[in-house]
């Protein structure tokens, strides 16, 4: 799997969710790997989205 970093649009087609859904997870989840931020914009690490799927599935 490609690493580095996404774009919300690509992180919820990853997840297979909306944008809003993904917006929604990362307010309501403590668990939800936060966002880099570079300068306005947002973008998330593919491995820490990855992991996060990984300690889900196992909870």
């Amino acid at each position: 799997m490609k690493s580095g970093l996404m774009k919300a649009k690509e992180v919820a087609q990853f997840l297979g969710i909306s944008i809003r859904q993904l917006f929604n997870i990362r307010n309501s989840d403590k668990d939800f790997p936060g966002p880099i931020i570079i300068g306005k914009v947002n973008r998330w690490g593919r491995d820490e989205i990855v992991q996060y799927l990984e300690n889900k599935s196992q909870a």
